[in-house]
């Protein structure tokens, strides 16, 4: 039963490491256009709530870039900083998972335009990153291919009785279209 418990907290972290080397892979590979800046303050006369709203239209326009870039594709999701991830969430339509319990990067809703928004507590608070992810090879910029699920060693036991193992995947990495891909920035 331990081997069990250990067995799924290691695939666990692993998958959390992978996650995050995506995610990072992802931003730091985002070049369709020069990174949009967006400012949280709202104007004179204008509320917080409306302004925060039109940050739809900065969405929007983002989408748009890739489309214009690809002439194919508009984006279909979002990865955000935690901050960011604020702003996402008080979208007029954003439909929230309603998950808080889940550790690391996941899915925190989907906005009235459909783009899927996941928060990523390893970005820089205040950043984003839109882009498209097709249903099959063909349609995708970026790509992920284990080639060998999560392995052990066997348990050494050391002259003091404290037990060893090694845990191990391996898999590769591909990032080849970064016209799929814009990163923003939220300023105060």
């Amino acid at each position: 039963m331990i081997e069990t418990i250990l067995a799924n907290q290691i695939t666990s972290e692993l998958a959390h490491e992978i996650d995050n080397e995506i995610c990072l892979g992802l931003r730091d590979f985002a070049n369709v256009a020069a990174i949009p800046t967006w400012s949280k303050t709202p104007d004179i006369g204008v509320s917080r709530w409306e302004h925060y709203n039109g940050f739809a239209i900065t969405l929007a326009e983002n989408a748009a870039t890739i489309f214009q870039a690809t002439e194919k594709f508009g984006a279909n999701f979002a990865i955000a900083g935690t901050q960011a991830a604020v702003i996402f969430r008080t979208q007029v339509g954003f439909n929230a998972t309603g998950t808080n319990d889940v550790a690391g990067p996941h899915k925190i809703g989907t906005t009235a335009d459909g783009i899927n928004v996941f928060v990523n507590p390893i970005y820089d608070p205040h950043e984003y990153v839109m882009g498209f992810k097709g249903g099959d090879n063909t349609k995708s910029g970026a790509f992920y291919c284990p080639y060998m699920p999560v392995a052990s060693t066997d348990l050494i036991m050391s002259a003091d009785f404290r037990g060893e193992r090694g845990w191990a995947t391996s898999y590769g990495t591909a990032y080849i279209n970064d016209k799929l891909y814009i990163r923003g920035s939220i300023t105060a």
